[in-house]
């Protein structure tokens, strides 16, 4: 994860590989409600590229539970379906505290 940070082609190539089906079974969550399959997934993997870019290996949480997030946020911002069912309140956890998504914080 080192090296992705790092920018590394191969490095960022395995992690994508890695975390992909992720992406995908949270992408058909929103499938029905009118976006495409394919670019749900490809937001999915432009949100691992930015938890990618934004991981901190120093905090004490694994890279799935960070990525998660960030795929997700990346496929509601692409979905019509309405942003008010995905709220992050003052419950978020920590590692999420500096969002720039289009998840509404309360």
């Amino acid at each position: 994860l080192n090296r992705a940070k790092l920018g590394e082609q191969s490095s960022i190539d395995i992690i994508i590989a890695n975390h992909i089906r992720m992406a995908i079974k949270l992408a058909t969550r929103f499938h029905s409600s009118g976006a495409e399959m394919d670019d749900l997934v490809q937001e999915g993997v432009h949100g691992l590229l930015e938890a990618i870019t934004r991981f901190d290996t120093s905090r004490n949480i694994q890279f799935s539970t960070f990525a998660n997030y960030w795929i997700l946020n990346s496929e509601i911002c692409t979905s019509p379906v309405s942003h008010s069912m995905y709220q992050y309140g003052s419950s978020s956890p920590l590692y999420l505290a500096s969002t720039s998504s289009c998840l509404v914080k309360q």
